[in-house]
């Protein structure tokens, strides 16, 4: 399973003149108290930034929790001014 850490990248759509343009963006928060190869992991809540604003992370897996919020995957969804996916992680141990 690939968690998701600050620095992963997220695509979406953003809004537009013309209804949505897709967009890229950075997980810039997470969880300074697990760290994965020297970057800590992302959780529920934490947040992705795109041009067109911040995105939260709206989810995770819910049998993995740091500080009781279930840890963002590959594929966890972002939602914000638009909405997108996460599409980058980190291999680690994690429980599915």
């Amino acid at each position: 399973m690939l968690a998701i850490h600050i620095g992963d990248i997220a695509v979406g759509c953003c809004p537009c003149h013309s209804g949505c343009c897709s967009a890229t963006g950075v997980v810039t928060t997470g969880d300074y108290r697990y760290i994965d190869n020297g970057t800590p992991r992302a959780r529920i809540g934490d947040i992705a930034m795109f041009p067109c604003g911040a995105f939260v992370i709206s989810t995770g897996l819910p049998t993995e929790l740091n500080t009781s919020m279930p840890v963002a995957t590959l594929g966890s969804v972002v939602v914000g001014a638009g909405f997108g996916v996460i599409t980058t992680g980190i291999p680690t141990h994690i429980k599915i």
